[in-house]
This record gives structure tokens, sequence and C-alpha cells, in this order.
């Protein structure tokens, strides 16, 4: 085999490459990474370069325990599923009682900070000209009040 190339120092997904830990059993260059969670782990470079090693296995818990919201309604907005961005920062896929598919940061939806897909705040402008109702697809009409 030829000589390993030098990873320390660099960032596959959650791992940092702390130092050259010597060969696996096969002869492979083994490293010692650490894990944004704070474990450390050895892995190969195979292993981080061509088979996607980008974390210690926590944030496949991290994962499973998202996809408990699915199914669930916060405000008028359901959860259908949740996705995972670049920086593995959980978004659901919700739907909107108003028919709105869309999606948004899973931190946002769970601390309450985002309750619909922007309808409740469309709906707040109109204040007290009258009732709103939400059609599919987002169209909006207004009701006026008949005095």
């Amino acid at each position: 085999m030829g000589a390993a190339a030098n990873l320390i120092g660099q960032s596959f997904g959650l791992l940092f490459v702390l130092c050259r830990k010597g060969s696996s059993e096969r002869g492979a260059a083994l490293w010692l990474c650490r894990c944004a969670c704070g474990k450390e782990i050895d892995a190969t470079t195979g292993t981080l370069r061509f088979f996607g090693k980008d974390s210690c296995g926590c944030d496949s818990e991290r994962r499973q325990k998202a996809k408990v919201y699915v199914g669930r309604t916060f405000g008028r907005l359901t959860i259908e599923s949740v996705e995972f961005d670049e920086r593995k920062r959980a978004r659901f896929i919700c739907r909107c009682s108003c028919g709105v598919r869309k999606t948004i940061r899973a931190s946002r939806v769970l601390a309450g900070s985002v309750l619909s897909c922007g309808c409740l705040r469309r709906g707040d402008l109109i204040g007290n000209l009258g009732a709103r109702t939400w059609g599919v697809g987002g169209e909006d009409q207004l009701l006026v009040e008949q005095r």
C-alpha cells in the first residue's frame, strides 16, 4: 500500500481527526477522531473518506428521536416527515391546517415559536375587518362581517 494521506485537522461531518493512531488489523491507516458530542473513536481512512463515516453514532440516536414527532400536531402544523440539513439539524416537513406544506427547523416548532405556515400572521393583519378562511394551496379568502 502507498503512504497514507494526512487527515490530521480535517473534519468529516461531526468527526474531527486528532491524530494517527497506527494501523488497523488489515493495515489501513487508523485515526483517532473526536465527535462533536465529545466521544472519541477510531476510524480508518477508508471509512472516513469513502464510506461516509461522519459521526460516532450519536446522530443516529438524534435522528430516531426526531422521528417520534411524525404525525403530531403543534399549533396548526402537523409533522409529516423529518429530514436533516448539511449541518445535521432536524427539519420538519409540515402540513398546515390551511393546506400549505412547508419545511421548518424542528427546534422552532418544538419551542413553539412557529405555529403555522404564516397564515396565522396573515390572518392577524386583517384584525377587525372580518374573519379569514384558508383554502387549499394557500389561497386566502376574506369574509367581511355583515353589520
